[in-house]
């Protein structure tokens, strides 16, 4: 059986890559890591890996707007504490001493 996060993800991606205007590139992504999490891969990785994908596109301000919503629901299920993270997440350009 899976896992409640990985049926809620996929109904994400499909609801976007079905009723969405979203560039080939977004499909692309998009539907490689709804294959994989439907194929049963490790949810935890496959994020990941979206994430990490998406990230150009975010950064060149090239995502959708339902696209864009999407990748921050996925970055705010991240857990990050201080200390770890990326300065673009946190908006930072150092870390605070601990």
């Amino acid at each position: 059986m899976k896992n409640k996060n990985v049926d809620d993800t996929i109904e994400k991606l499909n609801a976007l890559l079905t009723n969405s205007v979203i560039s080939d590139q977004e499909r692309t992504i998009l539907s490689l890591t709804q294959s994989k999490l439907e194929s049963g891969e490790n949810y935890n990785f496959e994020m990941v890996k979206l994430r990490n994908n998406l990230l150009p596109l975010v950064v060149s301000s090239q995502l959708s707007k339902d696209v864009l919503a999407f990748y921050k629901d996925i970055r705010a299920e991240r857990k990050v504490s201080w200390g770890e993270g990326s300065s673009l997440l946190t908006g930072l350009s150092t870390l605070p001493k601990k």
